[in-house]
């Protein structure tokens, strides 16, 4: 995400309504480190840091609890 809002233009456009407009915005998993004013934790694919929007006062912490490849799914009988 953050390399394709960086370079179309889309986090300008977004940093303006987030920051100078003071428009709510809540943000979840993904939206809330976009929303960070500070990211610790890096990502194979970005060289200069995460790209964020900022506006929330928060330092995230990327994949605390480990990354994508380390979730898992199973088989769940539905209830009787």
């Amino acid at each position: 995400m953050g390399l394709i809002g960086t370079s179309n233009g889309m986090w300008d456009a977004l940093k303006e309504k987030v920051i100078g407009s003071k428009l709510p915005t809540w943000g979840t998993c993904a939206g809330m480190i976009l929303l960070a004013e500070r990211c610790v934790g890096a990502s194979a694919v970005i060289q200069d840091g995460q790209s964020l929007i900022g506006g929330l006062n928060v330092l995230v912490c990327r994949n605390y609890f480990g990354s994508q490849i380390s979730s898992f799914e199973m088989e769940t009988p539905p209830p009787p």
